[in-house]
């Protein structure tokens, strides 16, 4: 819950007093959310020490906060019902509910930046009424609806959506209940117009309305024997996602102009106009190699995602007929990093994938690459794997079924400098850059001339010929 009292006000201007007189560099801001004081000040991990993360089991991040001082302005401004169990949060006003952990941490150009919602309403029906309305609103000016599906149940009615500049509307949906005692639950199943529809929204809209005509003109029938479709309407989201980004100046280009309250304040960040939304904002990105929240000092830093070591102990390392050395792993712990972790859906089959739609046919530590088989044409065109949190770190055209790979977006000389989580662990190994037509991706590990093996574990990198010269060397058994 937000501290409204009188004190609450007054200790961060105590505050802000205190440390100008010590840093006169420090300025005034008129920020909504930041208490007047300039997010040169405000805006460092330290000072955002104290500020609620999670809300439940959903997490966010600054420019997202609760309390005071905590979030960029009041559209970022979040509550936590912790009286629901599990507590439930919202975005400011009280009436769209986040479901889904919000993370503005970027890995390269943020092209448009969500959070999934959920909003619903209830409409009761009453005698002598025949037309019924339902509106939302953006949560702010920060926000625009990406997408919604939303399921509306009840009976015999006609759902049209309006379009308030030229007073009009275009049907989308006709309910019907042909089976009167229908219930609601049953309805929701198909969603197919016999007591439920599905609409699906997919424009960048800051609000909508709708209309909901009753085919009975008014008379309600008697709900004897029939269920409550019958004297309601309920809209609810089934999938739903808002667009956010700054919008204190339209673009980029402005945002030079006024730096006043300019976001993205990280050293390593730079600004991009909303590709989404033109001239309705900006967002704030990470510079090539870097990651992390830009709209906080120091937030954007190189990659040290990368983790050296296996976790487990007994990991399985073969799937089938196909190896799965470190870096790469099945299980949690056996796995450098998420962008690594395989599934072996069929061990009988050697069935390996990523995902759905990239099957590895197999891993080559040595020379840095993964065969792929694909299972869609369209994959072919520039093969990714999205993983949540990572840089991109493999380098696929689709032209060819071998992909390259890197374990950090580091170059040698930052990796090296990181000893405790370099990946060239192995005596006799060296580091590599890996390259693709777009520019540097990162570095991998490869053993030195004259050994093979794997150098992403310890003493992995093996002589040769060494068994070789074991042999010559065992005396002869007569």
């Amino acid at each position: 819950m937000i501290d409204m009292s009188p004190f609450s006000s007054v200790v961060p201007l105590l505050l802000f007093v205190l440390f100008s007189a010590v840093n006169p560099t420090v300025r005034s801001s008129s920020a909504p959310g930041n208490q007047g004081i300039n997010s040169t000040f405000l805006l460092s991990a330290d000072t955002l020490e104290g500020c609620p993360r999670s809300c439940g089991n959903l997490s966010f991040n600054y420019p997202f906060g609760i309390g005071s001082g905590c979030f960029r302005n009041p559209d970022f401004n979040l509550t936590c019902d912790n009286t629901a169990q599990p507590p439930r949060l919202f975005l400011q006003g009280g009436t769209t509910e986040v479901v889904d952990d919000i993370d503005p941490i970027t890995y390269g150009t943020p092209y448009f930046m969500s959070v999934d919602v959920d909003f619903s309403q209830v409409i009761s029906m009453r005698p002598g009424a025949n037309t019924y309305n339902m509106s939302w609103h953006a949560p702010g000016r920060s926000f625009a609806l990406d997408y919604a599906f939303l399921n509306i149940t009840g009976c015999d009615f006609d759902i049209y959506l309006i379009d308030q500049d030229r007073n009009s509307g275009v049907r989308l949906c006709t309910v019907t209940c042909p089976d009167k005692e229908i219930t609601e639950k049953v309805a929701r199943q198909n969603c197919n117009g016999t007591g439920c529809c599905t609409i699906e929204l997919d424009t960048r809209l800051s609000a909508f309305q709708f209309k909901f005509v009753h085919h009975g003109k008014g008379e309600l029938e008697a709900r004897t024997n029939k269920s409550s479709l019958w004297d309601r309407i309920n809209i609810t989201t089934v999938d739903a996602s808002l667009l956010w980004s700054i919008v204190d100046q339209p673009t980029c280009a402005s945002t030079r102009d006024n730096r006043t309250n300019y976001a993205c304040i990280s050293s390593y960040s730079k600004c991009y106009d909303n590709p989404l939304t033109p001239d309705l904002g900006y967002l704030c990105g990470c510079d090539s190699g870097y990651s992390g929240n830009p709209y906080v000092r120091n937030g954007c830093q190189r990659d040290n995602g990368y983790i050296p070591a296996e976790q487990k102990a007994n990991c399985s390392r073969s799937c089938g007929n196909i190896s799965v050395p470190f870096p790469f792993g099945l299980e949690e712990g056996c796995f450098a990093r998420k962008l690594f972790q395989l599934n072996c859906t069929n061990a009988s089959s050697s069935s390996l994938q990523f995902d759905d739609e990239h099957q590895v046919a197999y891993i080559n530590i040595s020379e840095g690459l993964v065969g792929i088989r694909y299972t869609s044409w369209y994959e072919q065109l520039e093969f990714k794997v999205y993983v949540p949190k990572q840089p991109d770190l493999y380098v696929g055209s689709g032209e060819s079924s071998s992909v390259k790979w890197a374990v950090a977006n580091l170059t040698c000389l930052e990796a090296k400098q990181n000893y405790s989580g370099y990946a060239c662990v192995s005596i006799n190994s060296t580091c590599l850059g890996v390259n693709s037509t777009d520019g540097y991706i990162g570095y991998r590990c490869q053993c030195l001339p004259g050994f093979q093996g794997n150098p992403y574990v310890q003493n992995g990198c093996e002589e040769k010929y060494r068994e070789k010269f074991r042999f010559l060397r065992t005396p002869v058994q007569t």
